[in-house]
């Protein structure tokens, strides 16, 4: 005969909240379109010229028209970092992409705001 006791009602609510919780820890919150062209260096549209990004994670676009900023024709833009959270979802050639875009060292771009930073376009 066993002798655990069947699990609470209330541990199994409890267990569930912080397995869920721990889920979404890394999850990132989509900020205000407002915030995020005030927190951008460029917003562009552009279109990346490969259909993914080189070792170090690192995609060129050319740029079509800069909205925020003064761009150069060309830019790289990282798409992955260490952090997959923080990866921008794009890179079909030939398709725009609506870019916000934080300088970083070396004329390296990066996505303001991770996965919510860049939108492709109709």
């Amino acid at each position: 005969m066993s002798k655990c006791r069947p699990m609470r009602p209330w541990l199994l609510v409890l267990a569930s909240l912080i397995c869920s919780q721990l889920t979404s820890a890394n999850a990132v919150t989509e900020r205000p379109l407002k915030d995020r062209i005030v927190q951008s260096d460029l917003v562009v549209v552009a279109v990346p010229l490969s259909s993914g990004p080189d070792d170090d994670g690192v995609v060129k676009f050319q740029v079509i028209s800069s909205l925020k900023g003064h761009s150069p024709n060309l830019i790289n833009v990282a798409v992955c970092t260490e952090i997959a959270e923080d990866h921008l979802d794009c890179c079909n050639v030939g398709k725009r992409y609506l870019l916000f875009l934080q300088k970083g060292q070396n004329d390296l771009y990066f996505s303001v705001n991770s996965i919510y930073g860049g939108y492709e376009l109709p």
